[in-house]
């Protein structure tokens, strides 16, 4: 018999085959789609088409398309429904299904779509401010060419990584000096003396636009036409201390290596340094507080970066897309880490979170693909929707006693490997770790209430789920694609099996529906080929359509006698057992 899967979510009905194996034993009848699986990014468009085919004889029905996830993407269809325009909506993982009927039997095939996070169209940075909402285009900067005496020998400028983005991030209106200061224009100037300790050109006040601030000056623009890559800021300017670096003062500054700041500075504003991709190693002034949204984003050389003890916050990604920082250390005084801060940080291995934090925000460490090591304090109470997002090289996480929830897709795509949760998480997000593939072992506490929709989704590693009697709710295709489960052992307060509860597990071997269940929703074990046994008691007073569809022609159900699956599994050609 070959391998189908099928399955009913959020009342969309989904008849699918995996890897394209057509939902019957013709062998010339069936539906097949131009692609398994497909990788894009949010507003993109895909194109899948189907291919049917039949016996002569046999009449062909209207192509219907369905998708697992609502919202996820939106079907137009042409050609009598056999080719559909997919336009890519929202992030996440959905199953795009064809089915038709053909003769009397019904045929499907699936594509599988990956949804990334939609990038930017273009390679320079946007710039944030909290909290207002608006969208700016940031000028590029020239490049400047080869450094020439001035640069010191030491100096390594670290290469752009091509391809680079910084991601999308909010502001309000943008001023119109916000252009990177333009150093390929290289006039005959003479330069500032350098320093003992950091060898760097100490540019003058004509080399920056500035505004008065309270307790002295901010830089709002820096226009040094001088080629040096390593720069210091002067501690003053018309006498006046230099307080405050403005948001894109030194943005898209692509030649930039170092900078060094004077330490009156006790604020650097959004995007300040964003995109300034040779840039290799910062020290923050001892009086910064907080690390404004986007303020080194798309810094794609820096590898270290020194984070001052006051600091209490870092915006919305600080960090994004510095794609070399190896390493961070986080003072303790840090009590709010905001969304993506490190997200798409490729290098990062290893990271403490302080003490301080309550919260680890969505997409903290999303696409940290080399992120081995993550130290949770005591006191977190919620890790938020996909924090730990393809982190592949994520094998392992210890997770605090305080932790109470975990939010959507928190840990999708990771390479964990087995998860132990506190006793007091009650709630399991939707997909909070669908797609863990090497997930073998999950271990669930008495204070679980509810297990989102495919929280555990193709997790196909996972051998064994053991759901406290804790649990009242199991979301819509929970544990869907778990091709290694054989055993699942359900709560007792459960009262309904949901829509592909089990679909395609196709190890499952034994279940025993609990006696509070009275509903086994659509295909809630359709395609679990090894499903030898399944026990069920006389509360069950519905079994919805295809429910045990393409299981295993062993399968004996075991029930009381009269009961109404007993009398279901007569009507549907199951083998029975009575008692």
């Amino acid at each position: 018999m070959k391998k189908v899967a099928a399955y009913l979510l959020m009342g969309t009905l989904i008849v699918t085959s995996m890897g394209n194996t057509m939902i019957s034993q013709a062998a010339k009848s069936g539906i097949k789609l131009n692609a398994v699986t497909k990788s894009a990014i949010v507003g993109k468009t895909i194109i899948l088409k189907a291919t049917v085919t039949k016996k002569k004889s046999e009449k062909v029905g209207k192509v219907k398309w369905t998708v697992s996830r609502k919202g996820y993407v939106a079907i137009k269809t042409s050609n009598k429904g056999k080719t559909a325009k997919v336009t890519l909506k929202k992030k996440g993982m959905v199953v795009v299904s064809a089915r038709v009927k053909v003769g009397k039997k019904n045929f499907s095939s699936k594509c599988k779509i990956k949804i990334g996070a939609k990038s930017n169209s273009t390679n320079e940075p946007t710039i944030t401010q909290t909290p207002e909402v608006a969208e700016t285009q940031n000028p590029q900067a020239t490049v400047a060419p080869t450094p020439d005496s001035t640069v010191i020998p030491s100096v390594t400028v670290t290469p752009t990584v091509e391809g680079t983005k910084v991601p999308t991030v909010e502001t309000t209106k943008q001023p119109t000096q916000s252009q990177a200061p333009d150093i390929t224009q290289s006039p005959q100037v003479t330069q500032a003396p350098q320093t003992n300790d950091t060898n760097a050109v100490v540019l003058e006040k004509d080399d920056f636009e500035y505004s008065e601030s309270e307790g002295g000056v901010e830089i709002t623009k820096c226009i040094y036409k001088g080629d040096a890559i390593k720069i210091k800021v002067p501690d003053k300017l018309d006498g006046k201390k230099v307080i405050g670096i403005g948001k894109n003062a030194f943005l898209d500054c692509k030649d930039l290596v170092g900078i060094v700041l004077p330490q009156e500075i006790s604020k650097i504003g959004n995007s300040a340094f964003a995109g300034c991709a040779a840039l290799n190693m910062i020290v923050l002034p001892e009086k910064i507080t907080e690390i404004e949204a986007s303020t080194f984003s798309g810094c794609t050389a820096l590898t270290k970066v020194v984070i001052p003890a006051g600091v209490k916050r870092i915006g919305t990604a600080a960090f994004s897309e510095c794609s070399s920082l190896s390493e961070i250390t986080l003072p303790e005084g840090i009590v709010n880490l905001e969304s993506s801060v490190f997200s798409k940080c490729i290098a990062l291995k290893s990271v403490t979170i302080p003490k301080e934090i309550q919260y680890i925000s969505s997409g903290l460490f999303e696409n940290c693909e080399a992120l081995e090591c993550v130290i949770l304090p005591d006191g977190i109470v919620k890790i938020d929707n996909s924090a730990f997002a393809e982190c592949k090289a994520l094998k392992k996480i210890v997770m605090p006693d305080s932790l109470e929830e975990i939010g959507q897709e928190a840990f999708s795509g990771a390479g964990l490997e087995c998860v132990d949760l506190p006793q007091k998480v009650k709630v399991i997000g939707e997909s909070a770790f669908g797609g863990c593939e090497q997930l073998t072992t999950v271990l669930l506490k008495e204070q679980v209430t509810e297990i989102g929709e495919t929280a555990f989704a193709f997790c196909s590693a996972l051998q064994e789920i053991c759901l406290p009697d804790s649990v009242k709710m199991l979301g819509n295709g929970v544990f869907t694609g778990c091709k290694a489960l054989k055993s699942a052992k359900l709560s007792e307060q459960l009262t309904v099996i949901p829509n592909a509860c089990f679909w395609e597990c196709t190890s499952l071997d034994n279940v025993v529906i609990p006696e509070n269940v009275a509903k086994i929703e659509a295909w809630a074990f359709s395609g679990c080929l090894n499903l030898k046994h399944l026990k069920a008691a006389e509360g069950i007073k519905e079994i919805e359509e295809l429910a045990f569809f393409d299981c295993s022609k062993e399968m004996t159900i075991e029930a009381p006698q009269g009961s109404y699956i007993a009398e279901y599994a007569v009507q549907a050609g199951i083998n029975i057992m009575t008692k």
